[in-house]
């Protein structure tokens, strides 16, 4: 497979990436790709689905088709799959997303292969969210016990402080074996601006949720949402551990630089935690990649391997938007354990005498006789 895109010429809205070790390879979807300087692909178009493939996030194949519904079914002629999500689990790999057609509200579909590059299937011709419900960015979770959930957005659009909600599946994630769970809303995020609702959207943006087990077993969910700055992203803690939580909101965004909708994965070369997202909700959308720290029990951006918001930066951080594109290579980064001082491990140790090195010297030598 030839890899001729470079990351700075991705624009992308909702990427996520799978980071596969079966393969090798990272594989990302999302709700639209745009490749400069080629025609524009759309992540899903009228029953078509692709993704990008990597192996090192850095040089990126053209899209490829990975599912085809067209004049198939009723999804078929569905006329859109937002923010499609791929993940791997117990050996098979899942597409999970939110579809509407003609008369119809946006619901939450599953869909399986044997590989990441397909052929998917639907897993079933009945949406997994409530008749009547509007949703969008569906994520995949399994917790400790081993229990799949299917997570999602009840959209501002229909409630107006948007929600976050869960719902149980079956083992092998062919059906929902509980009701909607409303975890939190969009209002309980103090990052957040929910004074400005009239103006935006007419009401607070639950968008991009994502879920992650810290190191310290902390269970989080990353989400974006609106704010004074255009879209921002922070997280949530579960205070019992667990998907029903209840979930207290960080005080203050992880990124506020009109960016969101991320997920993380590990770096396939050395298990390096990494989040994707894109940047410039306003547009254009750049996809962004960063190196990522947990540290004293809270999530940090370490290095942004991409740049692609020096170009496409908004909210109040627009004026400082630059004019040239990054073209430099992206750096890697290497953290330093914690608890240790780099600075101070770095510095050189004080010399000895030189009595003393001669000293040693010469017992060293009569110890080896």
């Amino acid at each position: 497979m030839d890899y001729p895109n470079h990351v700075h010429s991705i624009g992308v809205s909702d990427p996520h990436i799978l980071a596969d070790k079966k393969t090798g390879k990272y594989y990302m979807t999302s709700s639209g790709f745009t490749i400069y300087g080629k025609d524009r692909e759309r992540g899903f178009q009228r029953g078509i689905e692709t993704c990008l493939v990597s192996e090192d996030l850095i040089h990126w194949s053209d899209p490829v088709t990975i599912f085809d519904s067209t004049g198939s079914d009723f999804w078929g002629g569905m006329s859109g799959y937002p923010a499609t999500e791929m993940h791997e689990i117990n050996g098979k790999y899942y597409l999970s997303g939110s579809a509407n057609a003609p008369g119809y509200t946006r619901k939450s579909m599953i869909l399986v292969a044997d590989n990441p590059l397909g052929p998917f299937r639907w897993m079933t011709n009945e949406p997994y969210s409530p008749p009547g419900w509007q949703i969008i960015d569906t994520t995949l979770y399994v917790d400790r016990q081993g229990h799949p959930w299917m997570v999602y957005s009840h959209e501002w659009l229909q409630v107006s402080d948007g929600q976050m909600v869960a719902q149980p599946l079956s083992d092998d994630l062919s059906h929902t074996i509980g009701g909607p769970m409303i975890l939190f809303r969009a209002s309980e995020a103090v990052w957040g601006d929910d004074q400005i609702w009239s103006k935006n959207d007419g009401g607070g943006v639950t968008d991009g949720c994502w879920l992650h087990r810290m190191e310290d077993g902390q269970l989080i969910m990353l989400w974006t949402t609106r704010s004074r700055t255009g879209y921002a992203m922070g997280y949530a803690v579960s205070e019992s551990g667990e998907i029903y939580g209840p979930w207290t909101q960080m005080e203050r965004p992880l990124y506020a630089h009109d960016g969101g909708h991320c997920m993380l994965f590990r770096r396939l070369s050395d298990n390096q935690l990494m989040m994707s997202q894109h940047v410039a909700d306003r547009g254009p959308k750049m996809l962004a990649i960063y190196e990522m720290e947990e540290r004293n029990g809270q999530l940090h951006i370490v290095n942004d391997l991409t740049g692609n918001w020096l170009t496409s930066v908004g909210g109040t951080a627009l004026k400082y938007k630059k004019t040239v594109p990054c073209t430099e290579e992206p750096a890697f980064t290497t953290l330093a354990p914690i608890g240790v001082n780099p600075k101070k491990s770095a510095q050189k140790q004080p010399a000895q005498p030189k009595a003393e090195k001669q000293e040693k010297s010469s017992a060293a030598g009569t110890q080896g006789e």
